[in-house]
């Protein structure tokens, strides 16, 4: 399973209408096993690029600071499952969700 987060730096971006970097993490048996850092080079619509590229990736859920309605239904659309309001560090904020302390 892929999870991915919208972030800047270790943090969570948490306006992922406008993020530039999502950090996906996959995940096996509850563990995140690697992560890495995909980037938008795209100006203007970038939450359409970015869910693209997440949607390309086999992201499966996105856990976010800040999102619009109408991105959320993009990314449902593109099977993607959102969880949106988290903040801080965001490898802890995917540590969470995989000990269901985290929803949507």
């Amino acid at each position: 399973m892929k999870i991915a987060v919208p972030t800047i730096g270790e943090q969570i971006d948490q306006d992922f209408d406008n993020c530039r970097k999502c950090t996906i993490y996959t995940v096996e048996d509850k563990l995140i096993k690697a992560e890495e850092v995909m980037e938008s080079s795209v100006t203007g619509n970038v939450q359409s690029s970015m869910s693209n590229i997440l949607a390309q990736c086999g992201v499966m859920t996105l856990i976010a600071g800040g999102i619009g309605d109408g991105t959320i239904n993009v990314l449902g659309i593109k099977g993607i499952r959102t969880i949106r309001g988290a903040s801080g560090n965001a490898k802890y904020a995917v540590e969470s969700f995989l000990r269901g302390e985290l929803r949507g």
